[in-house]
């Protein structure tokens, strides 16, 4: 344990970040980070007042769509924004997953010894070498294989160009004496069997017989904070007792999105509609992405029970399972910002909610309600 007198002169997120940790449990020692997707757009910001400084974070996590950078050289992989930003990342002394995203776009995987395999071997060694291949803590084979493969090639070639794909980044690791550890994944909402195709089942098996495979990255976009338990029991059952588990996206997505059809709260539709109003909840997402008010967006947070209920999710899905330490899982990371979703309708994916600032139905960057404070009180490494 540390002192608190300790830190009375210390910056202020670092004071606060440590003295939280006095207080976990002592159980409660799995990081957790943040994660940008594919918007390295989010970290060009490295000053105190950015969101990265400002949360408090160590670990980063990001993906690279491989499909924009196929065919580029060494020096336009390197000076895309993305990379750049995301390679400045190690100079400021962030811990870094980078997810190498391989959407398939109509095309099928290219065969062995075919040009099509060994044009996605150069843009994976290109890629990682200009992320700053000699800094990066991990990198994770894939980001969502089976959302970004069509569903006719879900097939024996999938696995083998993933597998192979996962050889030639160790190759590459172990010919440049770069240290990063490399996952499988990453693989969804495995708490569901129809999840557990027999690509999947191969893949994860690839995954536990290469000692040189750390782990798998699981992604839980679910309902129910209880579900962890079947994905996690699962998931410890198919890996090797010295490999871990990653989490590098994870949010009550669904749960949101089955409240896209309630009526507004009787509250909330007292405050800013006296007149009354027939308003459900996925037309006020739209009103207040129009408007962006700060103040709107946490009184609809705080007068509505299903987000209300929820608003600690991050502080209790970390201490019942995160940082269990027979769970096995070294590092969780969720999203940084909010985006935009300027269509969104009754059957939207509830994106929307997730981001520990809130952009789009915020004044820019502003703290969002739910999960900042629990955030910042959460071991980072």
């Amino acid at each position: 344990m540390f002192a608190t007198s300790r830190f009375l002169t210390d910056v202020l997120w670092v004071a606060l970040t440590v003295s939280c940790l006095a207080i976990l449990p002592a159980k409660a020692d799995k990081a957790m980070g943040v994660n940008v997707n594919g918007l390295g757009v989010q970290l060009s910001d490295l000053s105190e007042n950015g969101m990265l400084q400002r949360s408090g974070t160590v670990w980063v996590r990001m993906f690279v769509d491989m499909s924009n950078l196929r065919g580029k050289s060494q020096a336009e992989v390197d000076a895309d924004p993305s990379i750049t930003n995301f390679r400045a990342l190690h100079n400021a002394g962030y811990k870094t997953i980078l997810n190498l995203k391989w959407a398939t776009n109509g095309r099928d995987f290219p065969g062995p010894g075919t040009q099509g395999r060994l044009d996605d071997f150069d843009i994976m060694r290109k890629v990682i070498r200009g992320a700053g291949a000699g800094n990066i803590d991990i990198v994770v084979v894939g980001n969502e294989p089976f959302r970004e493969t069509d569903l006719t090639f879900r097939d024996g070639d999938m696995t083998d160009w993933y597998e192979r794909m996962a050889i030639e980044i160790n190759n590459f690791k172990n010919n440049n004496n770069y240290a990063y550890d490399i996952y499988m994944g990453s693989f969804n909402n495995v708490h569901k069997t129809s999840e557990r195709t027999a690509v999947f089942n191969d893949l994860m098996q690839f995954a536990k017989d290469k000692s040189w495979i750390s782990g798998v990255d699981l992604h839980m976009h679910h309902n129910l904070i209880e579900e962890w338990s079947d994905a996690l029991n699962f998931t410890l059952g198919e890996i090797r007792s010295n490999q871990g588990i990653i989490i590098t996206e994870f949010s009550l997505m669904r749960w949101y999105k089955s409240n896209n059809g309630n009526s507004l709260s009787s509250s909330y539709a007292n405050q800013y509609y006296p007149g009354g109003t027939n308003k459900k909840v996925w037309e006020e997402l739209v009103t207040l992405q129009n408007i962006q008010s700060t103040s709107r967006w946490l009184d609809f947070n705080a007068m509505h029970n299903f987000t209300n209920s929820r608003r600690h999710y991050l502080r209790n899905v970390h201490r019942d399972y995160f940082s269990v330490n027979s769970n096995k899982i070294r590092v969780a990371t969720f999203a940084l910002r909010q985006n935009s979703f300027p269509n969104y309708s009754s059957n939207s994916d509830a994106w929307i909610y997730n981001g520990l600032f809130c952009f789009s139905t915020c004044n820019s960057e502003d703290e969002g309600f739910q999960w900042l404070d629990d955030f910042r009180d959460l071991p980072k490494q």
